[in-house]
């Protein structure tokens, strides 16, 4: 162990003496992190609006269970925006929201009659991952429905397993990954500028 730190003090004092060292070691990691950062630091949570055309109350307590369906990480799925169907439409082709839903005037009658409810979920599909969580996520919405409503368990096979009791944040996994690899691009550089 001691060896380490011997070698470790060795490569500090290098850096400190080449500044371009460090920077070749320092500078990548920071700027992958910056761009892991950007891609998957968000919270799962989607910028929606629901338009509701139901004559009956289901439609009102769905709008309920979007806000009460929480990520592992404790927060909504869904942000429900207050928008009228224009503005609604308008924002979804602008990109200025991540999906629109749609209850039918049926939906209530359908439920009290045991028949399959229907749902229409339209979003911006310009990456493939946000499609499969929001149909994921609307799964969980409609448990969450049935629960609410009092009714059995809707036609829905839900099983989840963690492997941990609380979700790692991606910079927990990511971070220490990119601390040892710039170490090994610091080394690098500094190999290379005493061998050249």
């Amino acid at each position: 162990m001691q060896r380490l730190w011997i070698i470790l003090r060795t490569e500090i004092k290098a850096w400190r003496k080449d500044p371009i060292t460090t920077l070749g070691g320092i500078l990548p990691p920071l700027l992958m992190m910056i761009a892991f950062g950007l891609l998957f630091g968000e919270r799962p949570t989607f910028k929606i609006a629901v338009l509701n055309h139901d004559t009956g109350s289901a439609g009102a307590v769905l709008i309920e269970a979007f806000g009460e369906t929480l990520s592992p990480f404790g927060v909504p799925y869904y942000d429900i925006l207050p928008l009228a169907e224009a503005e609604a439409w308008a924002a979804l082709r602008t990109d200025h929201l991540d999906g629109v839903w749609v209850i039918p005037a049926d939906f209530s009658q359908r439920l009290a009659a045991g028949q399959e409810p229907q749902l229409d979920m339209y979003f911006s599909n310009y990456i493939d991952d946000l499609a499969k969580n929001h149909r994921i996520y609307q799964a969980e919405v409609m448990w969450r429905l049935y629960e609410k409503i009092g009714m059995p368990a809707p036609p829905l096979s839900l099983r989840e397993e963690y492997p941990l009791p609380v979700m790692v944040e991606w910079f927990q996994v990511i971070g220490v990954g990119l601390v040892l690899m710039s170490f090994i691009l610091g080394g690098m550089m500094n190999i290379m500028m005493l061998t050249y």
